[in-house]
């Protein structure tokens, strides 16, 4: 008779530190209560939000190891109400054996088969790769890499230079499912942050065209974006951009012929500590906003990194 299968060692190790590291984090008066973290050590973005069967999901970045960054790996937790959550086992951890180091910042989407899917950055190779991950239940408290990983590589660039490749975010369109990279044009000064389009060319989602640039950032001071959301409000697109300081987001228009989204507003998005968006829309049309909430907690207390409080976004009477 085979028994079940033993668990990743890698899994088991991250899992212990989390632990470890508990009885330190838990007993800090100075910790959040209210905002979302892991039970313990480092959390920082929001990664693969989506709301599946009744179940508030959100994913995140956690080094389970320490209080800081470093060693990413996904959390999981899930919520009925986007308030009281419940941790779920971490999610997605590197391969060493493939070459990751770090699970780095992606996002999900519910394919046409009816299944979650999660697309990260995968860290550890001679340029970064885009990754899949599939559920293995219904819950999805269990996932496994896609055998064909990676899904997409800078090769569907061509001739186009592309550095600091990261933080996939997907959305539909007319049938169609895209997703957006950040990065930058590396143009050797300021200006070259660029938002990458592509398109998938099968139902899987394990095949992807790239379109070209959709946004070019026109600021010089913006060398670099990072977790870029491009996504539909109503009868308008909205990009937001995290590009190395407060968070910015645009109101405009999409022609995704032309692969081309133009502005049409421009403001902050959160003046504070607050980083790296990430989007999901629920069962009752709301379309939510998450951050990561930078604490820069000293050393010692176990614990580094909140969620800011989920937000329900509208676009206002005066364009913003």
């Amino acid at each position: 008779m085979q028994g079940s299968p033993q668990p990743d060692p890698s899994y088991v190790k991250a899992i212990e530190a989390v632990r470890a590291a508990i009885p330190v984090a838990s007993t800090d008066p100075e910790r959040p209560v209210y905002h979302f973290h892991p039970p313990a050590n480092w959390n920082n973005d929001p990664n693969g939000t989506l709301f599946y069967k009744g179940w508030h999901h959100l994913f995140y970045q956690l080094n389970p190891s320490a209080p800081s960054g470093g060693n990413q790996h996904w959390g999981h937790a899930r919520s009925k109400d986007l308030v009281n959550w419940e941790h779920l086992p971490i999610a997605i951890w590197p391969s060493s054996d493939k070459g990751e180091r770090a699970i780095f910042s992606g996002g999900a989407i519910i394919a046409k088969d009816g299944r979650p899917r999660l697309i990260y950055t995968s860290i550890g190779h001679a340029q970064p790769e885009q990754w899949m991950v599939l559920p293995q239940d219904e819950d999805l408290f269990r996932w496994k890499k896609f055998e064909g990983n990676p899904v997409l590589t800078v090769a569907a660039h061509g001739k186009l230079t592309v550095n600091q490749w990261r933080d996939p975010f997907l959305f539909r369109e007319m049938g169609q499912t895209y997703m957006v990279c950040g990065g930058n044009a590396n143009a050797g000064r300021g200006g070259a942050g660029q938002v990458q389009l592509y398109r998938a060319t099968n139902d899987d989602l394990s095949e992807w065209m790239h379109l070209g640039p959709v946004f070019q950032a026109l600021e010089r001071e913006t060398y670099n974006i990072e977790c870029p959301n491009l996504f539909k409000l109503g009868n308008k697109w909205v990009l937001i951009i995290s590009p190395h300081r407060a968070c910015e987001y645009f109101i405009g228009t999409l022609d995704l012929e032309k692969v081309k989204f133009t502005p049409e507003t421009h403001s902050i998005l959160d003046a504070g500590d607050a980083y790296a968006s990430n989007i999901s829309q629920d069962d009752q049309g709301r379309t939510i906003l998450w951050l990561w909430g930078r604490t820069n907690t000293p050393a010692g207390r176990g614990w580094n990194g909140v969620m800011v409080m989920p937000r329900i976004l509208s676009i206002g009477s005066d364009g913003f």
